[in-house]
Formats: structure tokens, C-alpha cells, sequence
């Protein structure tokens, strides 16, 4: 009984420690996390693309791909809202995956603005000197966005069962 008791407060202090706890949040952290998040992605340099989604739809575990095609490389990286980033990985494009991207990315659909912030995947771009974030329900993802993350080697969870 007692070796059951530890291995329960051990799942819950793993949660907490590492993001994934599912107690609710006072809406003052929920809005600097989307704050912070939403600054990630308007962030947007020249000639590259930001991918976001939210591990277990929690407002402070995001899930970052950064694309840079003029440098022919891709970041990826779990960022737990005011902790760490964890499991960060770069590599590199080959040219044929770069002119995909370029495809993809002239071709994006609309946002689907109406969708809950934290069960959202968004991509943002630099269209000259403004950035574009297009926003999609994670759960019913166009392809082109599941493309973009085959492409870049990200991992991508719909949230599909």
C-alpha cells in the first residue's frame, strides 16, 4: 500500500515538474503563457516559418518548429512557459524539401479563427514586412500543416483518437 501511495505522489510531482499538470491555472499565468507564445510567433523573421501546438492542449507546453529556408534548417523545441526548453533539435533541409515549403506556404488556407487558443496549431510567415499567423484546429489540421511538420521533422500530435 505504501509503495502505491509513493508511486501516485511520484506521477503527480512529475506532472507538476515537468508541465503536465492538469490543476487548473490562475487566468494571470494563462494569459502571460499565450502572451509569450503568441510573441513566438509574431516573431517571424525573414524567410522563415513558426509552427505551434500545445502538448495535452495545456496553455504553457508549447510545441516549437522554426523553419529557416534561407539557412536550410529547422529548430524544434518543448518550451515550458516560465521553466525550460527541453528536448531542443536542430537539422538541416535539402533543397527539395525547401522549395516544398515554399509551395506550402504561398498556398496556406484561411485561419480558423473561431477555435479554442490552447487546442490550436498555428504557422506564421513574413509576407514582406508583416508577419501572417494562421490558426487551425489542431484536431482537424489541414494537410498542408501536417506537410509542413513531415517536411521539418517535428513532432505533431492532431489529437486525433
Amino acid at each position: 500500500m505504501r509503495s502505491k501511495i509513493l508511486f501516485c505522489l511520484a506521477l503527480v510531482l512529475s506532472g507538476v515538474l515537468f508541465g503536465c499538470s492538469t490543476a487548473p491555472r490562475p487566468r494571470a499565468v494563462v494569459d502571460r503563457a499565450r502572451q509569450y507564445y503568441e510573441d513566438y510567433l509574431g516573431n517571424c523573421n525573414t524567410n522563415e516559418i513558426k509552427c505551434l501546438w500545445f502538448l495535452q492542449n495545456s496553455p504553457n507546453v508549447g510545441m516549437e518548429m522554426t523553419l529557416n529556408i534561407s539557412e536550410y534548417t529547422v529548430e524544434t523545441v518543448r518550451d515550458v512557459y516560465n521553466w525550460a526548453q527541453q528536448g531542443g533539435h536542430t537539422q538541416k533541409l535539402s533543397d527539395a524539401q525547401v522549395g516544398s515549403l515554399k509551395e506550402i506556404i504561398g498556398n496556406l488556407p484561411a485561419s480558423d479563427k473561431n477555435t479554442e487558443f490552447n487546442r490550436s496549431v498555428f504557422v506564421s510567415i513574413r509576407d514582406g514586412g508583416k508577419v501572417n499567423v494562421f490558426q487551425y484546429n489542431r484536431r482537424h489540421a489541414p494537410s498542408a500543416i501536417q506537410r509542413i511538420y513531415d517536411i521539418g521533422g517535428g513532432y505533431f500530435y492532431s489529437g486525433k483518437d
